[in-house]
């Protein structure tokens, strides 16, 4: 991982006004939302907030002056092609495929998830409407999602809405939808130009038609080059040593036809047996870390929108890199992201123990992967959660180390706080072996759009000789050290 001492969040500081969008020659300015909606809901007339909403499409910002960027409200109509303004009502006593658009396609999918800023934002261009209704009387008032699907069934819950789905044989993942009050989707954060003073940003190739973009605001650096990664890679001699201690990719995968596994009976689905002793998705997302867990990997008969399949889809979020003079760069999303979505695989090349300990190797961008079999298999943060550090402690040969430093992805920027809002996880894809496995980071909160996305590295004070690096998280709880 990077070497470089890290501090918090920024401070909140005066707001910024975002620039307004120009209304073309024949454009009719129509409402978009309601006020508890913030303009989510493009089916129901406005409010007085909704008319700031719908005249500018952009909000004032949260983010300071010092972090260059602005966040806004995307007015849904007047950036996205839509293919139903609403939810369309007929009545009947039962879903099914015929609730479904009929555009809404695995390909229409997809097209859309390239194109919009957030993933939550394609249901919306589908047909569904996202509603924010105050429920409960007195004090115990209180917000609630609630979507409305293309046929206007009204849905509560994310149970509710996995039923659904089902029923209608959905093409869109479960994970697009998200309950959580304080997730805007319409949420959007960039850094604009004029910050840039003249630079144009650096952009890291992640291959069609997604890029991320790397801002420098301050002096004008780049990343250190490396290859963009969508795989774990492995070595000559680890190859070779799997091979020799007869380590495989899974020969066995589940076969369940109806496109979503568990579907009809957990006992069917051999990916879910294999579970037994781990932890388990809950509609897609996790909450808290787990001891490990099994996820249906790409030679699986279920289809892309199974709740098990969370890693092997496309890349679910999109982010930008973000250089801060005290700690190099790190990664900040781009939109709202809601607790226990996965964000990222932790890619890189497996290399052995020999290979790691060469002299011309640098120590940074790389984990090793511990033993599941010999007890713990993630050392435990202050906070609770379960966290992958450097190992310095224990030497042993037949650990292997994902590096990342000439081969990775943008998880290789995640930088360390010691309250961080995203957790390591074990994950089980193509291997299920102790030594052999994928780590995965999953949100352990809400994370709003321009929001830096850290994690705890969990590295032990003093266990190297003479190195000490100090901690500026600037979080309440800080342990005032990193290493």
């Amino acid at each position: 991982m990077s070497s470089y001492t890290v501090f918090g969040p920024s401070q909140q500081g005066p707001t910024q006004q975002g620039p307004k969008r120009k209304r073309m020659k024949g454009e009719r300015q129509t409402p978009t939302g309601n006020g508890n909606s913030d303009g989510e809901n493009v089916s129901r007339p406005s409010s007085s907030s909704d008319e700031k909403f719908k005249q500018g499409s952009k909000v004032k910002s949260t983010q300071c002056n010092s972090d260059h960027g602005v966040s806004y409200l995307l007015n849904l109509r007047a950036t996205y092609p839509l293919y139903s303004e609403a939810p369309r009502r007929r009545a009947h006593t039962e879903c099914s495929e015929r609730c479904r658009m009929m555009e809404e396609t695995e390909a229409t999918v997809q097209m859309y998830h390239k194109t919009v800023h957030s993933p939550l934002m394609v249901p919306l261009l589908l047909g569904y409407a996202r509603e924010v209704k105050r429920i409960g009387k007195g004090r115990a008032k209180r917000d609630c999602i609630f979507y409305v699907t293309p046929c206007g069934v009204l849905v509560k819950d994310l149970a509710a809405l996995d039923s659904y789905l089902i029923r209608v044989r959905s093409s869109i993942p479960i994970t697009y939808f998200s309950f959580e009050t304080t997730v805007n989707v319409a949420r959007h954060f960039l850094i604009r130009r004029t910050q840039m003073k003249g630079k144009k940003p650096s952009v890291i190739n992640v291959g069609p038609p997604f890029e991320i973009p790397a801002f420098d605001c301050f002096g004008g650096t780049t990343p250190t080059p490396f290859v963009y990664i969508n795989r774990m890679m492995k070595s000559a001699a680890v190859g070779q040593r799997l091979e020799a201690d007869a380590i495989k990719k899974r020969s066995e995968w589940c076969g369940c036809a109806d496109g979503v596994c568990g579907s009809s009976g957990e006992g069917d689905c051999l990916c879910m047996r294999i579970h037994e002793g781990g932890g388990s998705f809950e509609y897609g997302l996790l909450s808290e870390p787990q001891s490990y867990l099994v996820e249906c990997c790409e030679a699986c008969s279920c289809s892309s929108v199974c709740r098990y399949r969370v890693s092997t889809n496309q890349i679910p979020w999109k982010v930008l890199l973000y250089y801060y003079p005290k700690k190099g760069w790190g990664v900040r999303s781009t939109c709202d992201i809601p607790k226990g979505a996965f964000v990222g695989l932790y890619l890189g090349q497996l290399l052995s123990e020999t290979e790691v300990e060469r002299n011309d190797r640098p120590d940074t961008y790389f984990f090793t992967l511990q033993d599941l079999d010999a007890g713990a298999p993630l050392n435990a943060t202050a906070n609770g959660d379960q966290s992958l550090g450097l190992d310095t402690t224990v030497a042993d040969d037949r650990l292997l180390s994902l590096d990342a430093n000439k081969f990775g992805n943008f998880t290789r920027f995640f930088n360390h706080s010691c309250e961080p809002n995203c957790f390591a996880q074990v994950m089980y894809r193509d291997y299920v072996h102790p030594l052999v496995y994928s780590m995965g980071f999953f949100t352990r909160k809400n994370i709003k759009a321009g929001e830096e996305m850290t994690w705890d590295y969990n590295y032990k004070i003093d266990s190297v000789l003479g190195r000490k690096i100090d901690c500026h998280c600037g979080a309440a709880k800080c342990r005032k050290r990193l290493l």
